[in-house]
């Protein structure tokens, strides 16, 4: 069953599509005074923005609404600023002289920031939201346009949608002290990324579907290196395709190569030499052992379909192999029971998705690693 959001973003499309302004501000208990449509006959970004920012309120069931309208992305610079682990959003909202901000709290009362932006007919909203305790760290966009344009129709042909454009999620496990430990991040752009943090919080490993980003010693220097399936360049690396029917899981360790950002030709290349066979066992582990985890959170339809309470119990979870995940001459990731017992943990924490075999039960050794932890539906 689709949740209320989609189905009155279906109501609104439709309603926009037929001009029926009237039935929209009906359905959304919305009085609007200011300009409906704009010199051409098109419906205004301005009565957009209040269509989007009604349906947040009634969607996300927010109380204690502040807003403050007619900012810039500088007025609110320090809001927007990214954390190390959010690599995509938003570069969108920079440069924009007329923001909307929405401060209020959603149903279970965690803080959510809403940012309304727009350009000729048409509306983008970015949402940020956090949990009580501040470990989880939510974006999503949305979108709100009208068009006579359409590549369906060459001649043109009005049309209008408003419903769910792209989406990030962070989950992240502190420790006592408050210092992150582990994280888990997803968006519907670059895919996922596993991180982890040293006893100060510092990020000191990074983990995507295909590289590892890590730091190596070399001379009593300390350099950052990519080491993964892919083929270094001059300044980065590319990433190789599999062949058909291929996965992480089938690659051999000779296929892991090392990329580092270094002006120095000479030094750059010793960097890349110094990939010894241990080290590329010990990435490949690393790709392996979490690449059932990466393949069921990017075979989810977006972001919206997430459910971040289970997301939590995972990364939760996950700190168990924190010490196991990182670059060293013990690192046992490789061991199936240590597969095995991911596998299982993200059966039972997410689901059954296209990225999960229907057999994935736990063997008793594997149910030593998760035993007590509860990885049900509520």
């Amino acid at each position: 069953m689709k949740d209320k959001g989609r189905i009155l973003d279906e109501q609104i499309s439709t309603f926009l599509t037929n001009k029926d302004t009237k039935s929209i501000q009906e359905l959304l208990g919305l009085e609007f005074e200011g300009r409906i449509f704009d010199e051409s006959g098109m419906i205004s970004s301005d009565f957009l923005r209040e269509v989007m920012i009604r349906r947040d309120e009634i969607v996300y069931g927010l109380k204690g609404i502040k807003r403050e309208d007619g900012l810039s992305s500088e007025d609110i610079k320090s809001e927007i600023e990214q954390r190390p682990e959010e690599t995509t959003y938003n570069p969108s909202m920079y440069d924009i002289k007329d923001i909307t901000v929405v401060h209020a709290r959603g149903k279970g009362g965690q803080p959510m920031t809403f940012y309304y932006y727009g350009f000729e007919n048409s509306m983008t909203r970015e949402m940020r939201a956090q949990s009580l305790d501040g470990k989880i760290s939510r974006v999503e966009r949305a979108h709100a346009y009208v068009s006579n344009k359409h590549w369906q129709y060459p001649e043109g042909k009005y049309h209008a949608n408003m419903g769910y454009l792209d989406g990030s999620l962070l989950v992240t496990m502190l420790d006592k002290h408050g210092n992150k430990q582990a994280a888990l991040y997803q968006d519907d752009i670059v895919g996922c990324k596993y991180f982890e943090y040293d006893k100060s919080g510092n990020l000191t490993l990074t983990v995507s579907e295909e590289a590892v980003w890590h730091n190596v010693i070399i001379d009593g220097q300390t350099y950052s290196v990519y080491d993964g399936f892919f083929e270094p360049t001059g300044n980065g690396f590319t990433f190789k395709r599999f062949n058909d029917g291929e996965t992480i899981q089938d690659i051999d360790p000779s296929e892991i190569k090392r990329s580092v950002s270094v002006a120095d030709p000479d030094l750059r290349q010793k960097i890349m030499n110094s990939l010894d066979g241990r080290t590329q066992d010990e990435i490949l582990g690393i790709l392996k052992a979490l690449d059932p985890i990466f393949q069921v959170m990017y075979n989810l339809q977006d972001i919206e379909d997430m459910q971040t309470a289970k997301m939590e119990k995972l990364v939760t979870w996950l700190g168990n192999f924190s010490k196991r995940l990182k670059i060293d001459p013990k690192l046992v990731t490789q061991d199936s029971s240590v597969r095995t017992a991911m596998k299982s943990a993200v059966h039972k924490t997410i689901g059954k998705t296209a990225g999960v075999q229907d057999d994935l039960s736990a063997s008793k050794t594997d149910e030593k690693v998760y035993k007590g932890e509860s990885y049900g539906d509520n």
